[in-house]
């Protein structure tokens, strides 16, 4: 499977292409996948720049094992770098004007029937996202509802409430998560907040081995950001299994000091992401993209300009044929270009 970072998203359900204002602004970071789903393209985020965001066209191959003989198309002349059958005989001259002095013209030979090869081949990585079920207000109060965390840059927030007097901690706020698949492990947490505070608040999560207890995972990632939204992605890859049972994980935000009423905490997407290789992807040969590169050194250029290291002609009891053919004498041992 090809390697992606770890904090890698993917944007499905898309319609059209990214555009430059798709940016930061936007919650959309280097690396995002964006799957235009209408015209079955994709697009990776290569800077995210306000008003100037790069995104640039991929395409991801698959088919399962990769094996080239089960792609279609393969008799299609896909490859303009590689002579046909058609194009050896109308450019003989060519190479035959290459095999004169060779002492053995038995040892030599000219692959006619080009087979094509497949490149490269990188299974597409599907990425499974995990949003909130519910969640519980151990302390403090709230203005919204779960839904509000499950889409990101809907317009809707949950806002959760700093109110002045309240002891430590201010406020507690526990995230209910189902539906985590046995064997795809959860790597990522991703946030998009916005917080008009300078005080600590904590990201946990629920440690299901051993004695359960609450886990910090963060507790600088979340700061002030003037009440306009940010994307955080928290990297949770290596020990999440320890935080996983039954499908099941918790997520929880605890605020570490008095509040003051004027703070704004608010959540407007939170997720759980898992991600892992399938064989999909392209499957017909000449829909593949950079088929005008020379990838297969292992076969001649329509140029000539790689030369053979063995030419191997069949043999024919004559020393004539038609213009512009090369064959190999069997009654003299020598080596015609035809003339006729």
């Amino acid at each position: 499977m090809a390697w992606l970072p770890s904090n890698v998203r993917l944007f499905k359900g898309k319609t059209a292409a990214p555009a430059v204002t798709d940016d930061i602004n936007d919650g959309y970071q280097i690396g995002d996948v964006w799957l235009d789903e209408t015209n079955n393209k994709s697009y990776l985020c290569l800077d995210n720049a306000v008003g100037a965001a790069d995104w640039n066209q991929i395409d991801a191959v698959g088919g399962g094992g990769g094996d080239h003989g089960a792609l279609t198309g393969l008799g299609d002349d896909d490859h303009s770098k590689y002579p046909t059958e058609a194009e050896l005989a109308s450019n003989a001259n060519s190479l035959g004007a290459s095999l004169i002095g060779i002492e053995d013209p038995t040892a030599l030979y000219v692959a006619t029937d080009v087979e094509v090869a497949l490149a490269e081949v990188m299974d597409e990585i599907t990425i499974v996202t995990h949003t909130a079920d519910s969640f519980d207000e151990t302390v403090g109060t709230s203005v919204g509802a779960v839904s509000d965390t499950q889409t990101i840059n809907d317009g809707n927030e949950l806002n959760i409430d700093e109110t002045t007097g309240l002891p430590n901690p201010n406020f507690v706020f526990d995230f209910d998560f189902s539906g985590i698949t046995s064997g795809h492990e959860p790597n990522l947490i991703e946030l998009h907040y916005a917080y008009s505070g300078n005080h600590q608040i904590n990201i946990e999560m629920w440690n299901y081995t051993g004695a359960p207890a609450w886990d910090v995972i963060d507790s600088a990632i979340i700061v002030n950001t003037g009440g306009t939204l940010v994307f955080e992605a928290i990297d949770i890859s290596g020990v999440i299994t320890d935080y996983t049972s039954g499908g099941a994980a918790r997520i929880r935000f605890s605020h570490e000091s008095n509040g003051v009423s004027t703070h704004d905490f608010e959540i407007d997407y939170l997720a759980i992401k898992d991600e892992h290789g399938v064989g999909s992807g392209i499957t017909d040969h000449g829909a593949l993209s950079g088929l005008a590169d020379d990838d297969h050194t292992q076969y001649g250029l329509l140029t000539g300009a790689r030369a053979f290291s063995e030419v191997r002609l069949t043999p024919k009891a004559s020393s004539s044929g038609p213009e512009g053919t090369i064959f190999y004498d069997s009654d003299d041992d020598h080596v015609y270009v035809g003339t006729e």
